[in-house]
């Protein structure tokens, strides 16, 4: 994908604006883009509001729903099983 100066419209460019992450290709387009309001991107979807997106294809009685799963992902206790190499060894 082409990245092009969002002040002079050069493609190619190398920089990118800290706040906004627009691309620019010289510090004198950087001060022009400064002088413009930029603002930082807008934050993407919440994981509460993925939660609530994600539905499975084809649910059957024995679907764990998607909220329990998130659930796990935060689970102190799972994380520190995880970390056990004990639980990990290969009986052969």
């Amino acid at each position: 994908m082409e990245k092009v100066c969002c002040v002079c419209k050069r493609t190619e460019c190398s920089y990118k604006c800290p706040v906004c992450r627009e691309p620019y290709c010289s510090t004198a387009c950087c001060k022009v883009h400064k002088e413009s309001n930029c603002e930082p991107p807008k934050p993407q979807q919440s994981e509460a509001t993925k939660v609530n997106t994600i539905k499975y294809e084809f649910p059957t009685e024995d679907t764990v729903p998607i909220e329990k799963l998130q659930q796990l992902h935060s689970s102190k206790e799972l994380k520190n099983c995880l970390r056990n190499p004990h639980k990990w060894q290969m009986h052969v």
